[in-house]
């Protein structure tokens, strides 16, 4: 199989740092319903990633990797 490069991706800053953070933030801990938004966004942005054509697929999703704007 022969995997080639066929571009980059940027983002722009994103001020609230990353989901791993707000998640083992205290205050996070104690609303239950930021933590279940956040999650269904994070999967509706990984499906419209993996169902775009050509697919973008991310080989490490983990919380350190996502970053939250607001």
């Amino acid at each position: 199989m022969k995997l080639s490069y066929h571009g980059a991706f940027g983002c722009k800053f994103m001020s609230n740092g990353i989901l791993y953070d707000v998640l083992h933030s205290s205050s996070t801990r104690r609303l239950g319903h930021l933590i279940g938004v956040l999650a269904l966004q994070t999967a509706k942005a990984i499906d419209t990633l993996y169902s775009s054509t050509p697919p973008v697929i991310h080989r490490d999703i983990k919380s350190a990797n996502v970053h939250v704007m607001n």
